[in-house]
């Protein structure tokens, strides 16, 4: 399957900012919010929907926990909400760089926060990336050297918009891990699949053994549809729409290059059922259909 890239270049806007004020009584189940400074303010506005997006920094000597995070987030988002439907915020923590995967997302509509996630992955290669657990690692290297993947299944409920996503493995927690749920497009004249993300990440398997709940609406992928053809409208090289696929596509995959030592080079103490080699590189990878056609008229 082919995938085109494209590079969004929004409008910046560089600035700083003082960190929301605490509130003078927070309850006892909230976290006050965080110090922060905004580094850019992102207008992508798309197709009459105004959406902003926000790059912040927290400033932080230590990573902070999740709901404090997320309190930060609701107030910046109340802080800024005006004149917006949709609104993004991108949270990293000091020495990150904020063109680069964030450390957290935060995603509201005009009823509020409708996603929050904690992106563990994108601390690797930072000050704040800690190394995994060395028990773990050492048990799995003394596995005559192996890690075994005699079962990597996703499991996949539907309810309206909603499909929660959960996986079982015998792989260790720390093991990478990429997920991804698509729908796919035809251009006219070519006989390529083009997937439109409804949801993709870098994260572990340890954050995958509990569902997550993802987004499936027919506007999500409508709107990203607009936004890619748009894009190739200006350029001059779209054809126009061929069809859309009937079926929403699940895709899991544990890549090369694992940052935990006791893979080895390309994967190369990766064994078991489920592992697919190519020459000396060695993954996983599955990929499920979800028969669910759109009901909504997708533009030409």
């Amino acid at each position: 399957m082919k995938t085109r890239f494209f590079t969004v270049v929004g409008l910046l806007i560089l600035t700083t900012c003082a960190g929301s004020e605490q509130p003078s009584s927070p309850s006892a189940s909230q976290e006050p919010p965080l110090q922060y400074r905004v580094v850019a303010r992102e207008d992508v506005s798309y197709a009459g929907t105004p959406r902003m997006v926000y790059r912040i920094v927290f400033d932080v000597d230590q990573i902070p926990g999740e709901e404090s995070i997320r309190q930060t987030s609701i107030s910046i988002w109340n802080d800024g909400k005006t004149g917006w439907k949709e609104f993004t915020i991108f949270g990293y923590l000091p020495e990150m760089e904020t063109r680069s995967l964030a450390y957290s997302v935060a995603e509201f509509a005009q009823e509020g926060l409708k996603e929050f996630r904690i992106q563990d992955t994108s601390l690797l290669g930072t000050k704040w990336y800690t190394e995994p657990d060395k028990q773990s690692t050492q048990a799995a290297q003394q596995n005559r050297e192996q890690i075994v993947c005699d079962k990597f299944d996703p499991l996949v409920r539907t309810s309206g918009d909603k499909l929660e996503l959960s996986l079982e493995t015998d792989l260790p927690d720390f093991t990478n891990m990429m997920v991804s749920v698509s729908r796919s497009y035809k251009e006219r004249g070519s006989d390529d699949n083009y997937p439109i993300d409804y949801f993709s990440q870098e994260s572990t398997v340890g954050e995958w053994r509990k569902p997550h709940s993802i987004d499936i609406s027919d506007n999500r992928w409508v709107r990203a549809y607009r936004e890619q053809t748009d894009r190739l409208k200006r350029a001059g090289i779209w054809s126009g729409l061929a069809g859309v696929s009937d079926s929403i596509e699940i895709s899991l995959t544990v890549p090369v290059n694992q940052p935990n030592p006791a893979f080895g080079k390309r994967n190369e103490n990766l064994t078991g059922k489920k592992v697919r080699s190519s020459g000396n590189l060695r993954i996983v990878h599955v990929e499920q259909h979800l028969e669910q056609p759109l009901t909504t008229t997708t533009p030409s």
